[in-house]
């Protein structure tokens, strides 16, 4: 006899929470549509009003004002896990998001003389993903039934979006420097639900069935600043970016957990052990942390072609509670417990280089390669962010312009792949703890990119 739908809950809910997202690279998404086929390196040479977010210092090198619309017409997005939770039981979650990413505009009158003003909508990270797998068999679960038919079931799904709202100042000095600042408001929506079944029979018609419930949803709005340096060379531009750790402003969530079971052996002794906990916490404070980071870029212009290298370090972020909950009581056993969404990253630095090709005055070609490392901490405690693979991307397409229209048509392709130790096996009630066993994690994205620059 053995504890096993308790067991395979518990392990479940770590093992298949901890590999269905992708929440914790800064370089997954780009703004503007000839960026994106640059693969974002512009922190020192970018000429759109990205500069708002890339280097808001490069505002102020923009000739003309312009409103621009940058949109990744299609995206499909895949995860899959090999073997997930047992032999050829595979986790997979897919997404079609038709979405822009970037709204922009300029604001210039004569009498501002060399400073510039900008505004820029983006999204900063966004994530959704729906996965579950089921298993059956026969194992000794109920106590004295001998082997019992059962069954596990699981489902999870994640929405996250994190908006960002932002307002720049920029200032070009006498000479080759110019200066710039956006600040940025933050809006980050998470909300992630993880449900685990196991029921079992015996033949005598005995039953058993168990419940664990995590429910976690969440709003928060925090400002940060972006400061910006950059220096026009002629052929050469070179850009150094600092953005503020995230300051708090206000938000607040909800935390449920529960976990229900009847008919089981909880700890092998032979008798049925009854079990209800049940914590609902509602309008706690929540916090969200974005990190510190120091980016710099260079751009150097070469006969028919333009190089464009950038590289950005992000800080850690040390350990904390997004969600201001408090201990709660067990029902059926009075021990105290924790319903808590911990969050934790890692300091990481990434790297890309693009190059863009002036084939004539209306066709330009581009082509790029850029890293995203995750920021996630491999701890099971750490329960917010849970993607832990590292992302490569290329991107390649062209610009094609006509009299104040440019039109950017591309591809951009995104791949990541891992190993990890399998934490849990429902395929095998006499290893449900899955020692041994190895998961693939294997991540793509692909956009179909088409981007509109107006010049007003």
């Amino acid at each position: 006899m053995r504890a096993f739908p308790i067991l395979v809950l518990t392990c479940l809910a770590i093992s298949a929470g901890s590999a269905v997202a992708q929440d914790t690279h800064y370089w997954n998404l780009q703004y503007g549509a000839r960026t994106t086929l640059l693969g974002g390196s512009v922190i020192g040479s970018v000429t759109d009003l990205g500069a708002t977010y890339y280097n808001p210092a490069m505002v102020a090198l923009i000739e003309k004002p312009e409103f621009v619309i940058s949109a990744k017409a299609y995206e499909y997005e895949s995860l899959t896990l090999s073997d997930g939770v047992g032999t050829d039981l595979d986790l997979s979650s897919s997404n079609f998001i038709p979405a822009p990413s970037l709204i922009a505009g300029a604001i210039r009158q004569s009498w501002m003389g060399n400073n510039r003003f900008s505004y820029a909508v983006l999204t900063r990270q966004r994530m959704n993903y729906d996965v579950d797998a089921a298993a059956t068999g026969t194992a000794d679960i109920i106590p004295g039934a001998g082997d019992d038919e059962y069954l596990t079931g699981f489902r999870s799904s994640q929405r996250m979006n994190d908006l960002w709202v932002g307002v720049s100042w920029a200032h070009r000095f006498a000479g080759v420097t110019s200066l710039g600042i956006t600040q940025f408001v933050g809006v980050r929506s998470q909300s992630r639900r993880t449900q685990i079944l196991a029921a079992a029979v015996s033949d005598s018609g005995e039953v058993g069935s168990a419940i664990l419930i995590n429910d976690y949803d969440y709003r928060n709005y925090r400002t940060l600043w972006k400061f910006g340096f950059a220096w026009d060379l002629d052929n050469t531009t070179v850009g150094i970016t600092m953005t503020t750790p995230s300051v708090n402003l206000f938000g607040s969530g909800d935390a449920l957990t529960a976990e229900v079971a009847s008919g089981f052996d909880r700890d092998g002794d032979m008798v049925e052990d009854p079990y209800l906990r049940i914590d609902a916490q509602e309008d706690v404070d929540a916090i969200y942390k974005s990190p510190m980071s120091v980016g710099i870029g260079v751009g150097h212009k070469a006969g028919d072609f333009h190089f464009h290298v950038s590289g950005e370090w992000y800080d850690k972020v040390s350990r904390y509670d997004v969600l201001q909950t408090v201990p709660y009581t067990v029902q059926t056993t009075g021990e105290t417990a924790e319903n808590r969404m911990i969050d934790e990253a890692v300091s990481v630095t990434n790297f890309g280089i693009g190059i863009e090709h002036t084939k004539s005055e209306t066709l330009s070609l581009y082509g790029s390669f850029n890293t995203d490392y995750s920021a996630t901490v491999d701890d099971p405690v750490v329960n917010h962010n849970v993607s832990t693979w590292d992302i490569y991307h290329i991107a390649g397409g062209s610009v094609i312009s006509y009299d104040k229209l440019d039109l950017t048509l591309g591809l951009a392709a995104a791949f990541g792949s891992q190993e990890v130790t399998r934490r849990t096996d429902i395929s095998d009630p006499a290893n449900p703890s899955g020692q041994g066993g190895i998961t693939k994690v294997s991540y793509s994205n692909w956009q179909a990119i088409i981007g509109f620059r107006f010049e007003i």
